[in-house]
């Protein structure tokens, strides 16, 4: 399905991808670059060497994803783990019996961590005063995010039947809040992204110091718990 988003002439979208091997998630099965290409996103940041048809791209390798310097507890965890396996964000869900070995989870903890902190690298790009991040695969509410006149960051929450108790496995010991965002869509305003990124950046070295294991939707967690008034849920169902 073609998604155009033409409710706001001043908001541009963009996504990203980083080939990970031995990902598990059933959205890996179903092809990123494929289902990015069908979004006719305006931005799309990848390595130089990644296959795909888009409007602009802005190359960006592995290495230099911004959450590498915030994330190193979790690096450190499981680049010395003795576990086989690691349970991730595809085993919230009823179902998902598997997990991910350390390093795959390691790359792709890498890369959902950073999604917020590439609002920054977009004001680089363009002058647009509207920023809406969309996954390769899955946009739940994009048009009505989109369509949001606000001055929050805008996303989707989790509703309370949707998430297992025990979040990654059980891994997380530690009691989360009772908004759990969902960071498959996030649009930000301009004026409250170098805000918006400082605040999770020092929320991301709090979970880092603070979880065993964690993703980005942890992360937004703890910072809708510290910082309220940055959030506006209102296009979830």
């Amino acid at each position: 399905m073609v998604i155009n988003i033409d409710m706001m002439d001043d908001l541009i979208t963009f996504s990203a991808y980083w080939h990970v091997d031995g990902n598990i998630k059933l959205t890996a099965r179903k092809g990123h670059i494929k289902h990015a290409e069908r979004k006719k996103l305006d931005y799309f940041i990848c390595p130089e060497d990644q296959h795909g048809q888009f409007k602009r791209r802005i190359n960006l390798d592995f290495n230099d994803l911004p959450s590498v310097p915030y994330i190193k507890n979790l690096t450190s965890m499981c680049e010395s783990t003795d576990r086989e396996h690691l349970y991730g964000k595809c085993c919230w869900k009823k179902g998902c019996k598997r997990g991910f070995k350390p390093d795959v989870f390691l790359q792709l903890a890498t890369i959902w961590t950073s999604k917020v902190l590439l609002f920054a690298e977009m004001l680089k790009h363009t002058a647009a005063n509207y920023l809406m991040w969309m996954d390769c695969v899955t946009a739940h509410n994009h048009r009505q995010i989109a369509a949001l006149n606000s001055d929050k960051c805008c996303l989707n929450k989790y509703k309370k039947n949707q998430l297992t108790r025990k979040i990654f496995g059980g891994l997380i010991e530690n009691t989360l809040p009772t908004i759990k965002p969902s960071a498959c869509v996030i649009k930000l305003p301009r004026c409250i992204v170098d805000e918006f990124v400082e605040k999770y950046i020092k929320c991301l070295q709090f979970v880092d110091d603070n979880f065993l294991i964690y993703d980005e939707e942890v992360v937004l967690s703890i910072m809708n718990q510290k910082h309220p008034h940055l959030f506006d849920f209102s296009a979830s169902k």
